[in-house]
């Protein structure tokens, strides 16, 4: 088995791509697979890179899409194309698109028809939020007008909301990592890992999926993996939970530094109230300075400078499970309705606001890495993309860190906060991010890393 990362921050994409190309040249593989991620550095021309790569290296598979930055070879880059190429006889590996529309809606036949029973792993790369073009936006936003000047919650009015929220799934805006893993859940042989791309910064058409050399936007590509021990590795900062939803409640208190226990009030992945407020009335009660306005909000999309941070999250409860998520919540959607990543329909009504539990956890971030055993085989980990602003210059610690755990052979890449479907025998512990059966996720502080 052999695997090796070329990368390139040459100014012309074409150049870019060509750079790695000759670098992988010289190396005289014959790789099996190809990973190409690639920052926002080349925007508007991901498929000329792709177009180039595909030229010498068209006839192995291909995954992967845009990202924050990588972290390799004891370097962090967020200004380039990166090109993994794997060399391994013993293992085999497939790459199948869906178009999202499709994949929403299938249902078992999707397990047929990827044969995916009986696999070693399968990791798909898809956007968590994702709005195609301006009319995709503008109608989502209308939608979240139209609920504004309704007089109030209604039965009816209910039915408006959970359409709503049918809008953002179907058109896949706004895509739960527990949603799109429950369609692997009816099968107890294969591990799912979810990479959940996207961007600090949130703009239309962004991020973009790869997969076998053509950018397909915001579709899914799906990497199935034949090859014994690549079972994949997940961890998150929390502490393990355990079978008393109370007792987790006080797990949480001590992380995230609670400011109050709150009540919600939601629809599938719609929160409609907290204590009987709108999201926003309560962020703004907490900090004014973040508040936007509906025209703001488009003009900043458009330009891709609405900011994903959040410094204030809610932990929510999931009541089957026991287990829960956060989310950040911040004054920048200037809407009664707060739409989420996750679905809350087997969520509790009581939930904790609170602050970003990083202090202290640098290293938890990347914890995963801790339980690779085997450094001879190519490591792919995925890093939640909020650890470069809470950290800053600390982020240098994780050179060293993975030199040291990893050696050279891995790849880290910063994106959004990967999630999981972990048949029980595959968990390594009993995770406090379990959001649904056997389903993990938390809008932050995830993190996984899996051998090829």
């Amino acid at each position: 088995m052999r695997s090796c990362t070329f990368f390139s921050n040459e100014n012309e994409p074409i150049k870019a791509a060509s750079n790695v190309v000759n670098k992988a040249k010289k190396k005289e593989m014959k790789p099996d697979l190809a990973l190409i991620y690639s920052t926002k550095r080349y925007s508007g021309n991901y498929q000329d890179i792709l177009k180039i790569i595909e030229k010498e290296f068209g006839n192995i598979p291909q995954t992967g899409g845009t990202i924050d930055g990588a972290l390799f070879r004891g370097e962090l880059r967020t200004d380039g194309v990166f090109l993994t190429l794997i060399e391994d006889k013993k293992a085999r590996f497939r790459v199948k698109s869906f178009k999202y529309s499709k994949f929403n809606e299938s249902g078992k036949d999707l397990i047929k028809e990827l044969d995916i029973k009986e696999k070693d792993l399968a990791v798909i790369h898809s956007p968590i939020i994702y709005f195609r073009n301006r009319r995709d936006l503008f109608k989502t936003l209308a939608k979240a007008k139209y609920y504004d000047i309704r007089p109030k919650i209604t039965k009816n009015n209910k039915d408006l909301i959970k359409g709503f929220s049918d809008h953002l799934y179907k058109k896949g805006n706004v895509r739960p990592p527990n949603k799109v893993l429950e369609k692997f859940s009816n099968q107890e042989s294969t591990p799912v890992v979810n990479i959940n791309l996207g961007h600090s910064n949130l703009g239309l058409d962004s991020p973009n999926v790869f997969s076998n050399y053509r950018n397909i936007k915001g579709d899914l590509s799906i990497l199935l993996i034949e090859k014994n021990g690549s079972k994949p590795i997940y961890d998150d900062i929390y502490p393990s939970k355990t079978d008393d939803l109370k007792k987790n409640k006080e797990i949480v208190k001590k992380e995230i530094e609670p400011i109050k226990e709150i009540e919600i009030e939601c629809i599938q992945n719609i929160i409609t109230k907290i204590n009987n407020q709108t999201v926003k009335d309560v962020v703004n009660e907490i900090d004014s300075s973040s508040k936007i306005e509906d025209q703001e909000l488009k003009e900043d999309f458009e330009k891709g400078k609405v900011s994903s941070e959040t410094p204030y999250i809610l932990f929510l409860f999931n009541e089957e499970t026991y287990g829960g998520t956060q989310i950040g919540i911040k004054n920048s959607f200037p809407f009664s309705l707060y739409p989420t990543y996750i679905d809350l329909s087997n969520f509790s009504k009581e939930a904790i606001l609170g602050y970003e539990p990083s202090r202290g956890k640098l290293l938890k971030y990347i914890s995963s890495i801790n339980k690779v055993k085997d450094k001879n085989r190519f490591k792919l980990t995925s890093i939640d993309l909020s650890t470069v602003a809470t950290f800053g210059e600390k982020l240098m610690k994780y050179r060293k860190h993975f030199e040291e755990k990893l050696e050279e052979n891995y790849l880290a890449i910063f994106t959004y906060p990967p999630a999981a479907y972990l048949p029980e025998n595959q968990q390594n512990q009993d995770y406090l991010t379990e959001v649904d059966r056997e389903i993990f996720f938390s809008g932050g502080g995830t993190n996984l890393t899996f051998k090829i």
